[in-house]
């Protein structure tokens, strides 16, 4: 038995497409070998396939109901032969909705995708108040596109929250990281946009006051 074919025989975890079901494959999974260190890194994983598996191109796959999202391979050889593609695995709880500004504003439905949401620390800014203000780390797949600006949002049974991306760049691992700063509610609001003509005959103005949607940010 070649040590390829050996390679592959123990792949009995049956890996789909988190997007389409009805893609799946075999694999192996295994514990990242630093899970016990933090909260954050329970739900990392090492998955393994043989070389001829062709993985999800947007890069999300579910094992038993678990999204995770993909890093890039990263091939075993032997012999000058790749015999295996290694990736670490990031479960994704989250169905994020990723949204320009403009849209948000046109209520236009923004691209979904599955998403990781890491706090990572608070911020202050004394000249406003002395509240605590959460930044977070938001990834998604490498095949994701994320900008600088963008609003992602995210929906649940308490509501809906809304983070604005500070930041945006593809990881060495090769997911997209996105820092993001937390929207304080309400987000969406509306304002009224009072448009004036100017009449030099009358010396007078005439307008009309509509009301326009608006998003609430805090810049810092």
């Amino acid at each position: 038995m070649r040590l390829r074919d050996a390679a592959g025989f123990f792949d009995s975890t049956l890996a789909k497409d988190a997007y389409n079901p009805l893609t799946e494959f075999k694999c192996q999974v295994e514990p990242f070998d630093y899970v016990k260190i933090g909260g954050t890194s329970v739900k990392r994983r090492v998955m393994s396939t043989t070389p001829d598996v062709t993985v999800p191109a947007r890069g999300v796959i579910d094992i038993s109901g678990q999204r995770y999202l993909l890093s890039d391979a990263s091939p075993d050889h032997w012999d000058g032969e790749i015999i295996r593609n290694r990736y670490v695995l990031q479960g994704a709880d989250d169905l994020a909705d990723i949204t320009s500004v403009a849209d948000l504003l046109l209520n236009v439905a923004g691209a979904s995708a599955y998403a990781s949401i890491e706090f990572n620390k608070y911020s202050t800014d004394e000249r406003d108040n002395s509240r605590f203000h959460p930044q977070y780390n938001i990834y998604f797949s490498g095949a994701e596109t994320v900008h600088t600006g963008d609003i992602v949002s995210v929906g649940s049974a308490s509501g809906t929250r809304y983070y604005l991306v500070r930041d945006a760049h593809k990881s060495m691992a090769g997911p997209m990281e996105a820092l993001s700063n937390e929207l304080e509610a309400p987000v969406i609001d509306s304002a009224d946009f009072i448009s004036k003509v100017y009449d030099p005959i009358s010396d007078s103005y005439s307008g009309s006051t509509t009301a326009v949607r608006c998003i609430r940010v805090r810049w810092q």
